[in-house]
This record gives C-alpha cells, sequence and structure tokens, in this order.
C-alpha cells in the first residue's frame, strides 16, 4: 500500500515544481543586432560622425568633434574567417569605432526596444573584436550599457587586450528590476561605447543580443527548494 501512496506523493511534488522551471528567458529584438544594414560588398564601409543615424541602420552615432570614423564595415580580412565572421559573431559585417586618442565613442539603438517591466532580469551580450591587421584595440577599453530613459541600469567594461588577434568575444551586463517604482514602464535602449588608448585603436561590435526572464517571488523560491527537498526525500524513502 504504501509504495502507490509515495509515487503518488511523487507526481504531485512535480506538478508543484514543473511549472517554475518553464520560466525561461526571452529575446527582445534589437533591429540590426548583426550590422548587416545598411548592406555593403566585400571591403567596403559606410561611416559617419556625432548625431549620424543613417550609416549604421537603427543606430545613432556619438563622437568627438570632426570625427566621422565609425560605422558599418563588410571585411576582407583582419580575422580568423570573414565571411562569415567567426562566433561569437554573426553575419558578415560589424559596427567600428575609431575614436581617437584619449577620445570615447560609441553608438545607440535609435528607437526604444520596450519598456522596463517588473521583477525581470535582462542580459545584454555583445560579441567584441579585436582586428589582426594593425588596427588592434590592444590599448582600448570596451564598455556596454542598458539604459532606461538614457541613464545606464546596467554596465560592463572589458579590456581589447583581452581578446586576441582576430577572434571576437563575448561580455555580459546584467540588470535585475524592481517589483516596483520609477524605473517600471523606462523606455530601454543599448549603448556601446569604445575608449581609446592609440589613434589606431578600432573597437569591433557584432551580435548585440537582450533577453528578458522573470524572477522567481520569494514564495515561488521557497516551493523550489521544498519542492526539491521533498523529491531528495521520496528517492530515498522508494530506494530504502
Amino acid at each position: 500500500m504504501r509504495r502507490p501512496k509515495l509515487r503518488g506523493s511523487f507526481f504531485h511534488v512535480l506538478l508543484l515544481v514543473t511549472p517554475v522551471f518553464a520560466l525561461s528567458a526571452g529575446s527582445i529584438t534589437v533591429p540590426n543586432f548583426s550590422f548587416e544594414l545598411p548592406p555593403l560588398t566585400n571591403g567596403a564601409n559606410n561611416n559617419g560622425g556625432n548625431g549620424n543615424t543613417t550609416a549604421i541602420t537603427n543606430w545613432t552615432i556619438a563622437a568627438p568633434p570632426g570625427n566621422t570614423d565609425n560605422g558599418v564595415y563588410h571585411p576582407l580580412a583582419g580575422f580568423t574567417t570573414t565571411n562569415p565572421l567567426p562566433a561569437p559573431a554573426d553575419g558578415s559585417q560589424l559596427a567600428y569605432l575609431v575614436p581617437g586618442i584619449g577620445n570615447t565613442s560609441s553608438i545607440t539603438t535609435s528607437a526604444s526596444l520596450g519598456t522596463v517591466a517588473s521583477n525581470m532580469l535582462y542580459t545584454l551580450t555583445v560579441a567584441l573584436g579585436n582586428r589582426s591587421d594593425n588596427l588592434f584595440f590592444d590599448t582600448g577599453t570596451y564598455t556596454i550599457d542598458l539604459l532606461a530613459n538614457g541613464v545606464s541600469v546596467a554596465e560592463a567594461t572589458r579590456a581589447g587586450s583581452t581578446i586576441p588577434h582576430g577572434t571576437f568575444s563575448d561580455l555580459s551586463a546584467v540588470f535585475t528590476s524592481p517589483a516596483s517604482g520609477p524605473l517600471i514602464g523606462e523606455s530601454l535602449t543599448i549603448r556601446l561605447s569604445a575608449t581609446a588608448g592609440s589613434n589606431s585603436d578600432e573597437a569591433i561590435f557584432d551580435n548585440v543580443r537582450l533577453t528578458a526572464s522573470p524572477v522567481p517571488e520569494p514564495a515561488t523560491s521557497t516551493m523550489i527548494v521544498g519542492g526539491m527537498a521533498t523529491l531528495a526525500w521520496l528517492r530515498r524513502r522508494r530506494r530504502a
């Protein structure tokens, strides 16, 4: 008689726990996330300066006065592969910034990506590159930001020297939204920045990804822990 009763309890706990693990991250659309627009021929680039909104489709450039060396590029060389670019990059084009020694340039999504929802875990991930054809980013610093109404709520930085020449590497920034407060409903945008240590430093960005997943409430978290403990106890009883 005990065995059927335990089996029923076992499946009852599973029914309680399974919906919790169904909470998964969902992708938020980032327009022109891999910088394939505007489409360019091999070796071509499309560039612009401060305030430009067309050099990189769906992105706005911020650069020092007179600096127009920022835009989209379809490389012929400089990476281990170029058509397509090596993972974690995506496609065959990329965004680039050449700020000049001691300067910072950036690109920001031109339109809102949505609004901040309560109790959500937002993860921004960007593929950063370091060329292998003398336009290294070895003395530069990358910064990625998730913005709420233009103010950074999540930021991550990485030295260009940590990325091997000719490759790309991911960098992520994470933001957990509160249950309530002034941040809820604010407009989300993304900013990618580069600070140069030399005039030849060229920053490379690609494959911009943003995900959001619900954060379990305290009662839900307690249920997860309690449910797992009960499952372990039931398994031990069944073995005994």
